[in-house]
């Protein structure tokens, strides 16, 4: 028996209504009744006899867009009458307590007793309230605690909404929607209407990345994205951006080429095993023997290291504890031979006749390495 609507009266309590995934589809989902094919429940219709309007809006919670997209379809089922249904779109207002505001959406559809489905390309923001406005036809509603309708009672024209008239509580109404993603916004739903999501000119079923426009289909990692989607090119566990800031190769796995992934290797640009070099070798020309008048004019070092590294030079007079630094060198960190002239100060030198010079050398991965040499000094 259809229920005319007469009275405002409303209840309220939260109950689900549900969204759930159109099979087969990714990024669109179905809001509002799941399933129109039962004939349970009762009939919902506008109250003022022949030819009477008027707009049902589930509430409690609403159904609403979960994000912004389009409707590509929506259904109803209706149990008795002929005449017309049109889907409404009513967006809240941002600013508490305005009213919201009722969208330009699909045109009017002559319908009977049945399902009803019809395909649309109605833009939607995320939490869009969707309803319907109907005339001479009863719409299928179900029993259900919690959620109810709001009426507008005649409808209420698009721009700025009054409140509704009246309100049906413990009732699901029977229409739902279809809303999907339009990622290149050209008002094509992407998984029903568009065979080409990113507008690029590559069929969605030919590209790898079907959302991202580009012509290139190259695939670096072979994983099935294509490089212009792919956060990770060379799928070596470190995002293209990091390894384009660290200064490594976003579509080589292995930069540095010593075994060591880039996204497990500490160290990026430099080989090694276990993916940082090792402690460096050094080869030193020094004399081991001076006279004091060139000792006191400088040492003079000549250090050959088989990488880059960082060096710090000590003369060092033996005595007690660590002895006694007679003179301090540090150079920065290079590749190839390098030449240094240590120079301790007279009175510093005065009386020494052994020092040792200690060579420390520090590779970028901080990997150390020191030498040390006696050298004696004679009149």
């Amino acid at each position: 028996m259809a229920r005319r609507l007469r009275l405002a009266h409303c209840v309220s309590a939260v109950v689900s209504l549900g969204a759930c995934a159109i099979p087969g589809a990714a990024s669109a989902v179905t809001v509002g009744m799941p399933d129109l094919n039962p004939a349970t429940g009762f009939g919902l219709q506008c109250s003022g006899g022949a030819g009477a309007m008027c707009s049902f809006v589930p509430q409690n919670p609403v159904v609403a867009a979960p994000f912004d997209g389009l409707i590509t379809r929506w259904r109803i089922r209706t149990l008795g009458g002929s005449g017309s249904a049109q889907l409404r779109v009513l967006r809240p207002s941002p600013t508490a307590g305005a009213p919201a505001t009722w969208l330009t959406s699909a045109g009017n559809q002559s319908v009977e007793p049945g399902i009803h489905a019809f395909e649309e390309h109605i833009p939607v923001r995320q939490g869009d309230h969707i309803g319907v406005t109907v005339q001479d036809v009863v719409v299928l509603a179900q029993d259900a605690m919690g959620p109810f309708i709001s009426i507008w009672n005649p409808p209420a024209a698009d721009g700025a909404s009054p409140p509704p008239t009246g309100s049906l509580n413990n009732a699901v109404l029977g229409v739902n929607a279809d809303v999907e993603r339009d990622n290149d916004g050209d008002g094509l739903g992407d998984e029903t209407q568009d065979s080409d999501d990113d507008n690029d000119g590559a069929a969605d079923v030919s590209d790898n990345c079907p959302t991202t426009a580009g012509v290139s289909q190259a695939d670096t990692d072979g994983d099935g994205a294509g490089d212009l989607c792919d956060a990770d090119d060379d799928n070596d566990g470190l995002p293209d951006g990091t390894e384009t800031a660290l200064g490594s190769n976003p579509s080589i796995p292995d930069t540095d080429g010593d075994g060591s992934p880039d996204g497990s290797d500490r160290c990026l640009l430099l080989a090694g095993p276990g993916g940082c070099p090792g402690a460096a070798v050094l080869a030193i020309k020094a004399p081991a023997r001076l006279k004091r008048r060139a000792f006191t004019g400088g040492v003079r070092v000549t250090i050959t290291p088989d990488q880059a590294v960082a060096l710090r030079l000590w003369l060092v007079a033996p005595g007690r504890g660590k002895g006694t630094i007679l003179a301090e060198r540090s150079l920065p960190v290079a590749a190839g031979v390098r030449t240094v002239r240590s120079k301790p100060s007279r009175k510093a030198a005065k009386g020494v006749k052994r020092v040792q010079l200690r060579v420390l050398a520090i590779n970028p991965a901080g990997a150390q390495t020191e030498v040390r040499r006696t050298l004696r000094v004679t009149r």
